[in-house]
């Protein structure tokens, strides 16, 4: 296997530019599916991490180490069975990447040429919120066995209170007539909300909306956006089928497709409060002004900074706010993980994987 890992120094740049650097290497390819196949399902069950993620970075960042040791932000494009794989957990001098640098990943090399990097974002004022479009029909979900998200309407209603000319649409009203008549002319754009993949048909994944209705990635790519940055808080967003070419066919390639610098996704299920909680800390920082990567990153080194007791503080103070109390959402949200057979070991670990590790910021944004 030819790797390719693009770097961007650290000096001067405030605003978003093109890779400076390609570096190559041969790496062998054998024992690399193994290794990713157990990252990646001890990362999704919230299983303790083996010598999986150490195996993998000995093959994949060794042969770079010097130009590692002199970066700030790393892309990678993934190939063949990497695309399902956390890059962002492996270790580099005993710590995750995630946590010394900003992180992105192009879902093919030949993207490049057709990005164009987004501005820093100016602080910006307008968001379009879809959160917990379900809220008003959890009898459907109970036939879908989907589960609820009273932390995505939370999440839903924090965000758009950090934005002041933001459009949200909660419960009923966000149906798919409604998003696809505003979504158009927002830098911002938010699901919270549940979606779904369909293994032999990549076109149809998709995030459900109101009334049994949804947004598939063919809707996606008919569309017209303005985004800088589309995220996506959902399960598995960030699934889709390897193409001949090596490029990942679903919701990621419908955004960028439909005109979105960036995109964040999900890869496996999230946990609907370590999700409300990281995407509050990410969307505080774009507040303020830092660029997505940045954001990302510090939403995720806060989440695993956290303790049960500390998360369920946090997460009530989010409910707390003046537009979630004018949403009537405080009495539905309750903090907590129901106990099932299919609740990760580290349910109440927030510095394991499972917790942080989900998302990936795709696209080329600083």
């Amino acid at each position: 296997m030819v790797a390719h890992l693009y770097t961007r120094t650290i000096i001067g740049f405030s605003v978003p530019k093109l890779p400076r650097a390609l570096h190559v290497a041969t790496i062998p390819q054998r024992g690399i599916e193994r290794a990713v196949d157990q990252l990646a399902t001890r990362c999704e069950r919230g299983l303790p991490l083996d010598d999986s993620a150490n195996a993998l970075a000995e093959l994949l960042l060794a042969p770079f180490a010097t130009a590692i040791e002199h970066a700030h932000h790393l892309i990678f494009v993934p190939y063949g069975t990497l695309h399902r794989t956390a890059l962002h957990v492996l270790p580099w001098r005993g710590r995750p990447l995630a946590e010394q640098f900003l992180i992105t990943l192009l879902p093919s090399a030949s993207l490049l040429q057709f990005l164009v990097p987004a501005p820093a974002l100016d602080l910006p004022r307008r968001a379009f919120v879809v959160g917990d479009p379900a809220a008003m029909a959890y009898a459907e979900l109970a036939e879908r066995q989907l589960p609820q998200l009273p932390g995505a309407g939370v999440e839903a209603t924090y965000i758009a209170g950090l934005f002041p000319d933001s459009t949200v649409l909660l419960g009923s009203a966000a149906t798919a007539e409604a998003v696809r008549r505003q979504i158009g002319g927002y830098p911002l754009v938010h699901f919270a909300t549940h979606g779904f993949v369909v293994a032999d048909a990549p076109l149809s994944a998709a995030v459900l909306l109101a009334n049994g209705e949804s947004l598939s990635a063919y809707d996606l790519m008919g569309m017209r956006l303005a985004a800088d940055l589309v995220v996506l808080s959902a399960c598995r967003t960030a699934e889709g089928r390897v193409t001949g070419g090596d490029e990942v066919i679903g919701l990621t390639r419908g955004l960028l497709a439909a005109g979105a610098q960036a995109v964040i996704v999900a890869l496996w299920p999230v946990d609907d409060h370590s999700a409300c909680l990281l995407m509050s800390a990410l969307y505080r920082s774009l507040a303020a002004g830092e660029s997505p990567a940045r954001a990302l990153q510090l939403a995720q080194n806060y989440l695993r900074s956290l303790s049960a007791e500390t998360a369920e503080v946090a997460f009530q103070r989010l409910t707390d706010t003046p537009v979630a109390a004018a949403s009537g959402l405080r009495r539905g949200a309750r903090f907590g993980t129901l106990d099932t057979a299919d609740t990760p070991l580290a349910v109440h670990n927030y510095s394991h994987p499972y917790h942080w590790a989900p998302y990936m910021l795709v696209g080329i944004s600083g």
